[in-house]
């Protein structure tokens, strides 16, 4: 409390207030701690949860704050807990802005995770499209392999993404290259059936997959090893090369279509996991059971679903044991496994969304927290219940609001939800947007008149969260909007009374250059000032008494 700040010197203390700060997008208090010298010594360490400021600004595409950070000092390419940069963060999160924000500063575009995986190919597994353009632009290498060895071609073409394969193409990414399972993106589209991306790669220059040399040499292994103990793995390679010529071979011999390897997996799984349709046409066709499940549980169905492998969950569909609850789930599923394509699939089948009995949870309340526009236009299309709540009383809207997803709100408001819905504990979207300090979704709710100053179950209005988190600029665009700044508590608190409590000078000083008022009393009789002098806070007394 040296300096009134409200905080002690530990960093686990300090660093989670620079992170608030980070979260807000409040880019003059987050400079103002910045510059303070050897007091914030823990300006450019790692935050407790593996994220620093940086990479939180840059998460949420706070270009303005990124580039104070970088000015304080923040490392650009300084790596979290798992080996993301702001970069990574920012390409995920598909924030161009932030993006050419941070490599204008000297972040290193081809920079991998700890899987391995760059901003580009991250870009691409999130249909991160313009996040690709802007990072092909900026000279990320194009033919950088991640994880399994898969480039970002490979990844598209995985996920069937056309058009992020078409700029890959157009940059002259390596059309022919193949990931550790010696796959190349025609490969990868011609065992999951992908006609369109097939179509692409060939007319591209793609050469033949070697998918005929693959099936030859597990057809001659199968013949070497008939009649062995080594019958049981030949038909899991087979299954895992999508080798269908050995798998009915197998079959003819009295193979066991149903055996299961460590994990549990029965060939179909497998198949259903690596989106390979035609092997489960083939192990369907021959008896395979869909509704065995491995060590964790889940169905051949589950695996594509989970996978987001929409030409395998077309085939099994039909064969599950179908209750609300396990349709509910797929639904879910679809959604985390962000594979639109999937979720069309499953909705087309007729699939509907239920709660979660546990939670509440929806995948309409899903799609919301992901911010996922178009997920969320098909699920209200197709009847999903837009004014779901989970156990806490939380809408789709109050999930977009925690999410930061200023756009959804538009979606939202034409599927009837309600903007200005309290939770059970009195919380509205308004006030989780003032708290996580995200202007954008204030804005974003402004245009559809839901700003609301009712305070919650803890008498908290808006305005008094924004600006005990820092967030001084949704403090000033609730205040234009008409929010009371001299509003109060139970205890008679306003907003100023508050943050001087806490030691918080920064939102002190921008309050009263607001009109905060620092004669007002609470029930105890007591002002801001006489609230600052009881706790010690030397920094905000004298801003008071200077004002």
């Amino acid at each position: 409390y040296r300096r009134g700040l409200g905080v002690d010197r530990s960093v686990d203390t300090s660093m989670g207030m620079y992170a608030e700060l980070a979260e807000s997008g409040d880019a003059l208090s987050a400079a103002a701690l910045a510059g303070r010298g050897d007091e914030f010594w823990w300006l450019s360490y790692s935050e407790v949860a593996g994220s620093s400021a940086l990479r939180w600004s840059a998460q949420r595409g706070l270009d303005e704050l990124s580039r104070r950070l970088i000015a304080a000092g923040n490392d650009v390419n300084a790596a979290g807990e798992f080996g993301r940069t702001a970069l990574m963060e920012a390409a995920e999160a598909n924030h161009v802005a932030t993006i050419e924000v941070l490599v204008a500063a000297g972040a290193q575009l081809d920079l991998a995770d700890n899987r391995g995986d760059t901003a580009l190919i991250l870009a691409t597994r999130r249909q991160a499209g313009d996040a690709v353009d802007a990072l092909i632009a900026s000279g990320a290498s194009v033919d950088r392999a991640g994880d399994a060895g898969n480039t970002a071609l490979l990844v598209a073409a995985r996920r069937n993404y056309t058009e992020i394969a078409r700029s890959l193409i157009a940059a002259g990414s390596d059309i022919n290259a193949v990931n550790d399972a010696r796959q190349s993106a025609l490969g990868v589209a011609e065992i999951r059936d992908l006609t369109m991306m097939a179509d692409l790669l060939r007319s591209n220059g793609a050469e033949s997959s070697g998918f005929e040399s693959r099936r030859r040499s597990t057809l001659s292994g199968l013949r070497m090893n008939a009649g062995t103990s080594n019958g049981k793995s030949m038909w899991f390679i087979a299954a895992e090369r999508g080798v269908t010529d050995a798998l009915q071979t197998l079959v003819s011999g009295g193979a066991n279509v149903n055996q299961v390897n460590g994990s549990g997996k029965t060939a179909l799984m497998i198949a259903a996991e690596r989106g390979d349709t035609r092997s489960v046409d083939v192990l369907l066709a021959a008896g395979a059971n869909a509704g065995l499940r491995d060590k964790r549980g889940r169905t051949a169905l589950d695996a594509a679903v989970v996978a987001g492998e929409p030409g395998a969950a077309s085939r099994l569909l039909g064969m599950r044991r179908a209750t609300p609850d396990y349709d509910s789930y797929l639904l879910r599923s679809a959604v985390a496994s962000q594979s639109q394509a999937t979720l069309d699939v499953l909705l087309d089948a007729g699939l509907t969304d239920v709660a979660e009995k546990e939670t509440g949870v929806t995948a309409f309340l899903l799609a919301a927290a992901h911010g996922d526009n178009r997920m969320l236009s098909r699920l209200a299309a197709a009847g999903a219940d837009t004014a779901a709540t989970d156990t806490f009383g939380r809408n789709a809207a109050w999930y977009a609001a925690d999410a930061g997803a200023s756009t959804n709100f538009r979606v939202l408001a034409s599927a009837s939800v309600d903007l200005g819905l309290a939770d059970s504990n009195g919380d509205t979207p308004l006030h989780r947007a003032a708290t996580r300090g995200y202007l954008s979704v204030v804005n974003a709710l402004s245009g559809h008149a839901a700003l609301s100053d009712t305070p919650n179950s803890d008498g908290f209005t808006p305005l008094m969260l924004a600006a005990v988190n820092g967030a001084h600029d949704v403090v000033d665009a609730l205040h234009d909007a008409g929010h009371d700044l001299e509003s109060t508590n139970a205890r008679g608190n306003t907003a100023l009374h508050i943050c001087a409590r806490r030691g918080d000078s920064l939102s002190v000083q921008h309050l009263l250059q607001r009109g905060a008022n620092p004669k007002s009393v609470n029930r105890e009789r007591m002002n801001a000032e006489d609230l600052a002098k009881r706790l010690g806070h030397s920094t905000v007394i004298a801003v008071l008494q200077s004002h």
